[in-house]
């Protein structure tokens, strides 16, 4: 044995912390049983204090659940980022792991294109969907599966499928246009990918109804290069398709808000050294 290893804490080891039976510390740990609620919370910070958490497998024989959450960022097919490029999906899938992991649950992260595998042979008992795709066919899978699920955004073709949460994206377009404000631009740009997904769809409608009509909206393909990104970022020019043409008459941009910070990245190259976008 290993001796530098510690010692798993084991159910014997919160009974005798608490000072009852182990019988009594499953059913205070499982919330079952008559026992008082002062017993339970002993029990309960006993396990705290030593840190005990039930063993999955083990857990998973007596409740017939895994504890396991998936958690899925859904990226578009053929788009030229990852979730991982994005700082605010790796701070977000760290929240809800921990968020899942404070609840006695045990967070699993599965790859974007999940839908891929055998939904209905996960040992889950729900999941987290971040940013799903329109009609997309992992959430069906998920319910079809009988799986809980809840979106971080909406899918939507079918925005009532799921419980779900989103930030405001209204606020937040207000914020930058006011900062934009303060540094004098007075021709805002809004740069989003046409991927469907909400976040992208819900930037843009606010950034349209706040600017009036007096900003652009930017709308790239999923699959654009950032060296492209960066060109029409400069250029002010829309993608439409196939069909390009100059929004500005070869006059500049006065600021760009970028719904993802790999656009910001890529189109920062644009910007002259006292900040402000080329002319």
């Amino acid at each position: 044995m290993d001796e530098s290893r510690p010692a798993r804490v084991g159910i014997r080891e919160v009974a005798a912390r608490a000072g009852v039976s182990t019988a009594t510390v499953s059913l205070a740990l499982n919330g079952t049983g008559r026992i008082s609620d002062l017993t339970r919370a002993r029990v309960r910070r006993a396990a705290e204090e030593l840190g005990y958490r039930p063993a999955p497998g083990a857990a998973a024989l007596r409740s017939g659940k895994s504890g396991l959450v998936a958690i899925v960022d859904r990226v578009p097919h053929h788009s030229t980022w990852r979730w991982t490029d994005l700082e605010f999906t790796v701070r977000l899938t760290h929240a809800i792991c921990g968020a899942v992991w404070a609840r006695g649950l045990y967070p699993v992260l599965l790859p974007a294109d999940a839908i891929d595998f055998p939904l209905a042979g996960l040992p889950v008992d729900g999941a987290v969907v971040i940013d799903p795709v329109p009609s997309d066919p992992l959430l069906t899978g998920l319910e079809r599966s009988g799986v809980p699920t809840v979106t971080m955004g909406r899918d939507l073709d079918h925005p009532t499928r799921t419980v779900w949460a989103d930030n405001d994206k209204y606020e937040q377009c207000r914020i930058v246009l006011n900062l934009f404000a303060e540094t004098g631009a007075r021709r805002p740009l809004l740069l989003v990918a046409s991927s469907g997904q909400s976040y992208m769809h819900d930037n843009a409608v606010a950034f349209r109804e706040l600017t009036g009509g007096r900003g652009t909206v930017l709308e790239v393909p999923p699959s654009i290069s950032a060296e492209e990104c960066r060109r029409l970022v400069r250029l002010g020019v829309h993608i439409a398709g196939c069909n390009r043409r100059r929004l500005h008459s070869g006059r500049g941009l006065g600021a760009a808000h970028c719904a993802g910070d790999r656009g910001a990245w890529s189109s920062h190259p644009a910007r002259d050294p006292s900040g402000h976008v080329e002319r």
